[in-house]
């Protein structure tokens, strides 16, 4: 073979690896969800692609295809957004035609509510090619954009939607479809507390208990003690690291008795719960007899709780 011809061959083998078409090329990313260094999750969901039509009929074709290796559960970052990303084409459009439209949505719903959305239309340019491609970007964050619907749960069921309009001149051709995907956003319990305090108290004399707990995500943080196997209420939200105190005394029938004292806490993001500290045992023992045996009177900030008297401070 001569070298002009071996030349030849390769030139056009060169360009025939150039001349992929771009659908082929995008389907190479559309594969899996990546992590980005911000942390945030991105998603490629599926490929939304328009072909006009060719010589003589002209007949449209219109196609969705959704990421088979898009996963069931969709997990997003604690605080940031996650982006969800479809590609779109057009393809081999006909310059001839001066009055095509080309509409690609992308709709993310919850609860029967619209969460997010996403479109690209288009207007034919008379004489011109209006053949391309790029993607429709949907940034979303679970928090803030279904709270009001969800509330305090920590996973969901979204509908991701995508769909396509495609007009020329009287004719109108559509296609849409559905998938439906969990959203998991990621939280983490706070620690399990830890829970100082005496383990010995006289009948009506006072013992301070404190419990603390860090939450991995940063978020305000919640206690409820377990005093005698009764809970308490909930505190009030405290900063994560942040200890809490409760002053506790017990009447004098619990004279001989071991109480066992826990506590445990939970966020304020989405309520998830710590395991139950190490309990704290307290033996409750006589008074001596030149300890006044007058009974406490309970005043503000105290309650009774199973018989003994609670402050949390």
């Amino acid at each position: 073979m001569k070298l002009q011809q071996i030349i030849i061959i390769g030139v056009f083998f060169l360009a025939s690896l150039t001349a992929i078409p771009q659908s082929a090329q995008s389907d190479k990313i559309i594969n899996h969800p990546t992590l980005n260094t911000c942390g945030n999750y991105t998603y490629y969901v599926g490929t939304l692609a328009i072909h006009p039509g060719s010589f003589p009929t002209y007949s449209p074709k219109l196609q969705i295809k959704f990421n088979s290796k898009l996963p069931k559960k969709l997990y997003a970052p604690h605080e940031e957004k996650m982006t969800l990303i479809v590609n779109w084409e057009i393809k081999d459009d006909c310059p001839l035609w001066t009055d095509e439209f080309w509409g690609f949505y992308f709709e993310l719903r919850g609860g029967g509510v619209t969460l997010a959305y996403e479109n690209l239309e288009k207007n034919d340019k008379a004489g011109h090619d209006d053949a391309g491609h790029g993607k429709l970007v949907m940034k979303f964050s679970p928090r803030k954009d279904a709270f009001s619907i969800f509330g305090h749960h920590k996973s969901y069921d979204i509908v991701l939607e995508i769909s396509i309009i495609y007009k020329r001149s009287d004719d109108k051709w559509e296609k849409e479809g559905e998938k439906i995907r969990t959203i998991i956003v990621e939280n983490e319990a706070p620690e399990t507390p830890t829970l100082k305090g005496p383990n010995t108290l006289k009948a009506y004399e006072e013992g301070e208990f404190t419990a603390c707990s860090n939450d991995p995500d940063g978020d305000d943080i919640q206690y409820q003690f377990c005093i005698d196997g009764v809970n308490t209420e909930w505190s009030s939200p405290l900063e994560s690291g942040k200890s809490i105190t409760i002053k506790e005394s017990f009447p004098r029938y619990y004279v001989g008795k071991t109480i066992e004292i826990k506590v445990r806490a939970r966020d304020t993001f989405y309520h998830e719960v710590s395991d139950w500290s190490e309990p704290l045992y307290v033996k409750i023992v006589r008074r001596r007899s030149s300890d006044s045996n007058s009974d406490r009177i309970i005043s503000n900030g105290e309650s009774i709780l199973n018989g003994h008297i609670i402050t949390i401070k």
